[in-house]
């Protein structure tokens, strides 16, 4: 890994990262996620399934929103469809507006959802510096050096090209932050909901892509509100909707007639607390309609 490094010239700070995550991983696994994988290669179609029901199966009989899937051979099915995944601080589990067609089941680790997330990041390098640094291949290939640094006139377009981008982008940044402040400010009476939130283990979330209906799951499915984030380095387990539908086709039709009751008392019991939320709406004591920055009653209850 140092050799490897070296040659690749990076820089200490990402290569103390690396390091310590791969020997975090190392580590935990001591090869041996790479061994499992040879394992199941030779194993016969049945051993397959009770190991991955072994390593899986306490995971999947715990997740609320697939407690219609109490069969034991249901769930020895899926969880060998399944399997573990690592990444590192800073990396992204999903994104907002990415699409949500699998939910995820936090096994290791802390992640940090916001809806807010920024469009824009600073970049890695300052304008300005010259490629022939950051290039790790120049060593390697003196004909790629040339060509780099004897493009100094299309460089310096390339730098005001760059410079009118971020102006772009800090005046669409500020138009979007005066829109938002005026849509908050407009929003008077209703409670507001979380920005940000930190996630640690076990958690689950995207499972709204399960709880639609079953004629649905062929179609395009919703879109993530949130962003998470890892703030440590996280192991979790991914379920895609399609690996659900394979196992509900194939355990077809009393599967479906389990996850179609489950789903309509799911979806009856969101209207009653709908309908209980807007009673208590009506019974409360009005807002002030021209303060912006009040939120209690204008009479108190006695």
């Amino acid at each position: 890994l140092s050799r490897y490094m070296r040659w690749r010239c990076v820089p200490d700070h990402l290569f103390l990262n690396i390091r310590q995550h791969l020997t975090l991983i190392w580590e935990a696994n001591e090869d041996l996620d790479d061994y499992e994988l040879q394992v199941k290669e030779q194993l016969s179609p049945v051993l397959r399934v009770q190991l991955s029901y072994h390593i899986y199966g306490r995971i999947l009989r715990q997740l609320p929103f697939l407690q219609w899937m109490d069969c034991h051979s249901c769930l020895m099915e899926l969880a060998n469809k399944i399997e573990s995944t690592f990444l590192n601080t800073g990396d992204f589990v999903f994104r907002l507006g990415m699409p949500n067609d699998e939910a995820i089941v936090l096994i290791k680790g802390s992640v940090y959802c916001s809806r807010t997330e920024k469009m824009t990041a600073p970049a890695l390098e300052l304008e300005g510096s010259p490629l022939v640094a950051r290039s790790s291949s120049q060593a390697h290939d003196p004909s790629i050096k040339q060509q780099m640094t004897g493009s100094k006139g299309p460089q310096k377009l390339y730098q005001k090209a760059s410079r009118s981008l971020q102006n772009h982008d800090f005046l669409t940044a500020r138009a979007v932050k005066t829109i938002q402040n005026v849509w908050r400010q407009r929003r008077k009476k209703e409670v507001p909901k979380f920005t940000s939130r930190v996630m640690t283990a076990p958690s689950y979330f995207g499972e709204a892509c399960l709880m639609t209906p079953y004629a649905e799951w062929t179609a395009p499915p919703p879109l993530h509100l949130f962003t998470a984030q890892c703030e440590t380095i996280c192991e979790y387990v991914c379920i895609p909707r399609s690996l659900v539908k394979e196992v509900v086709d194939r355990f077809s039709p009393w599967l479906l007639y389990r996850f179609e009751i489950f789903l309509k008392s799911l979806h009856e019991q969101k209207i009653a607390i709908s309908k209980a939320d807007s009673s208590e709406e009506v019974e409360s004591t009005p807002f002030l309609s021209d303060d912006t920055n009040m939120l209690t009653p204008l009479l108190s209850k006695p």
